[in-house]
């Protein structure tokens, strides 16, 4: 599940930096990793960004078609029967 706290973590994460451990490989590996791991985090940060799009505009939409439920069905019941002799 996307929530927002994930994305500003995600884009917290990105301007910071962090101190390897002692574990990590020196030399080419290394800047191959921690290159990696960015295109990982810009990747998963797009597509949180992404996800957010589409529920604002499937939000939007359906806030469109309940509010032209709503009218039309106003509309109905302000109408009055017409009586037929």
């Amino acid at each position: 599940m996307v929530t927002k706290d994930t994305l500003d973590q995600l884009r917290a994460e990105r301007s910071q930096k962090r101190a390897h451990p002692a574990l990590t490989p020196n030399g080419p590996v290394r800047t191959q990793v921690n290159a990696q791991v960015d295109r990982e985090r810009e990747r998963q940060i797009k597509l949180h960004e992404l996800a957010f799009k589409d529920a604002q505009q499937h939000m939007r939409t359906e806030h469109a078609l309940s509010r032209h439920k709503g009218q039309a069905k106003a509309i109905f019941n302000n109408t009055k029967p017409e009586m037929n002799p």
